[in-house]
Formats: C-alpha cells, sequence, structure tokens
C-alpha cells in the first residue's frame, strides 16, 4: 500500500525500522506481522470508527481482498528456489501473499507454482526429485479437502481401532 507510517505519523521517523536495527545489532531474532483488527487508514478495516461509518464496513471483504494477498509468511527467495505446491491453484494465485507478492516483484510468475495436491497425489505431477530440492506447499484452506482428509483419518483410525469417540 501507500501507506508509510513516517508521513503518517508526528514522529516522522519508522520506529519500527529503528528498532529492528537494534534488534539485528543485539543479534536478537523479531519479526512483525500484520494485524488485520487494528487497521485504522483502511475504510473497511476494524478501529476507525471516527473518520468511517462502521455500519457500511465490509470487514470480510477486507480481510479477503486487502489483508491477505500482502501477508508474506516465507522470503521471496525461497519461494523462488522451491517447487510450489497448493491446495488450489487459483484460490492460491488470488489470497496467498506467499505467491502474490513474489509475482508482482517479478521473481516468479504464477506458471511457478508446479501442481495442486490433488495433481500430486494423483501421480500427474512428480513431487521432490532430489534430496537438495526445496518443496513448498502453500494451503489456503479449501474446505472439500478438509472434509475429505478428516474422513480419511476417520476411516484409518477405525481400521486400527484407535482414537476415542466423543459424544457431543
Amino acid at each position: 500500500t501507500d501507506y508509510d507510517i513516517v508521513d503518517a505519523a508526528p514522529f516522522g521517523r519508522d520506529p519500527m525500522k529503528e528498532l529492528a536495527a537494534e534488534c539485528a545489532r543485539q543479534d536478537i531474532k523479531m519479526c512483525f506481522y500484520y494485524s488485520q483488527t487494528q487497521d485504522w487508514h483502511h475504510p473497511d478495516g476494524d478501529g476507525n470508527d471516527w473518520d468511517y461509518d462502521p455500519a457500511k464496513q465490509d470487514f470480510q471483504s477486507y480481510v479477503d481482498n486487502y489483508v491477505k494477498p500482502q501477508v508474506r509468511e516465507i522470503p521471496p527467495a525461497t519461494v523462488a528456489r522451491a517447487r510450489v505446491f497448493v491446495d488450489s491453484r487459483p484460490a492460491a494465485l488470488e489470497e496467498a501473499g506467499d505467491l502474490i507478492l513474489p509475482i508482482r516483484e517479478g521473481l516468479i510468475t504464477s506458471d511457478h507454482v508446479v501442481a495442486e495436491l490433488g495433481e500430486l497425489l494423483l501421480g500427474q505431477a512428480q513431487g521432490r526429485t532430489a534430496p537438495e530440492e526445496i518443496t513448498f506447499f502453500k494451503s489456503v484452506g479449501v474446505a472439500v479437502q478438509d472434509a475429505l482428509a478428516a474422513q480419511a483419518a476417520l476411516t484409518r483410525a477405525m481400521e486400527f481401532g484407535i482414537g476415542q469417540q466423543v459424544d457431543w
């Protein structure tokens, strides 16, 4: 986004950058993670009810279309070096910041996704081809796959006579 704390705050400097630099000098590991529940500068974000009308906010749209595409959990160089597998190619390319951002930055293209998990499981795509190869699976959560995985786990547990039934 165009949001910049240096321009937006009266402090006039980037306190997170300064903190990160000092942590690096002291050999302290640190990270930042985006908090979608306190985004005061976006009209659909949560936390700012003085500039925006809360009754008109669409928080789910904000999360799906603004937050998720920005969240990066894996360094882009790692994604570029890896063979990438996804649960759903269209969903991952729309929702996963770990793929969207390296594509925007020109490090990879959408063709960098080798296959979907289903293609791999059906033998339509090959997994790791060498021990030194990096494979990266990016899941954005596909409900039908979750349900099928749960059914498969239940079936196997029943076959082996393991697990515990819980009454709801």
